[in-house]
């Protein structure tokens, strides 16, 4: 197989949500070489999102006093050095639902600052599973409550008279209040959000979530080892405090 085949199907076989991230850096690459312009809001996509620590953030990214899960400390330190949503979640080997549910997590304790981007606020709760497709339309401002009041109750009725389970997708369309390109975007972004993407030098393959790579395991035995290093810097910091503490007890005795 050549390299630039390689490449390609690399690409084509991605995840839908690192297709759409390769997309915005290769068109904002064009734009910038050949002074095009486009309709695109590059603002609007979620994994070009870049999340902002908050002082609580960073405190807690120091102190660890709260005691959470490890990668939620490995997610704000990717923060911390300005990462991107879709850079974050590749470097990490996670899925963009795991990344979602941390950024959720973060939002709810405060660490990191809440987005005023109407559609990247609806995109962390509908990754994460948080959220279901119409609420996520209204959220998105791509539909008001009033909107969304009528296809659910449409929906209701058709269901009742047919006995499908019609999706509100599909209502959506039918009443004119999302195209079937917008709905068929949010769709396959949602499908593939829970799969896992890794890159090496090697080469690059898409794996179901539940595949972890031998390459995953070695970076992670670096990362616990750095780990232990630090925690093993903290205890002689700690054993240093209270040895000076013990002698000037002694002193004062």
């Amino acid at each position: 197989m050549s390299s630039y085949k390689n490449l390609v199907d690399t690409i084509l076989t991605a995840p839908f949500w690192v297709q759409e991230a390769l997309f915005m850096d290769v068109l904002s690459s064009f734009e910038e070489k050949l002074d095009l312009k486009t309709n695109i809001k590059a603002e609007d996509i979620y994994t070009l999102y870049v999340p902002e620590l908050t002082y609580k953030g960073n405190r807690e990214c120091e102190t660890r006093e709260h005691g959470h899960e490890p990668n939620l400390y490995k997610f704000m330190q990717s923060a911390m050095l300005k990462k991107r949503i879709v850079d974050i979640t590749i470097d990490n080997f996670w899925t963009l639902n795991e990344t979602s549910k941390m950024v959720s997590e973060c939002i709810k304790n405060e660490y990191i600052k809440p987005t005023d981007n109407d559609v990247i606020n609806a995109s962390i709760y509908y990754m994460s599973g948080e959220i279901r497709l119409g609420e996520y339309a209204k959220r998105a401002k791509y539909i008001d409550v009033v909107q969304l009041d009528q296809a659910m109750r449409r929906q209701k009725e058709i269901n009742q008279s047919t006995g499908n389970n019609t999706p509100i997708g599909e209502v959506l369309i039918q009443m004119g209040f999302l195209s079937k390109e917008a709905i068929a975007r949010i769709i396959l972004i949602k499908d593939d959000c829970k799969k896992r993407f890794i890159v090496n030098t090697e080469q690059s393959l898409q794996q179901p979530a539940n595949d972890i790579s031998q390459s995953r395991v070695n970076i992670e035995m670096q990362q616990m080892k750095m780990e232990l290093n630090r925690y093993a810097q903290e205890n002689k910091i700690l054993k240093d405090k209270l040895r000076a503490i013990f002698n000037l007890q002694n002193k004062k005795k």
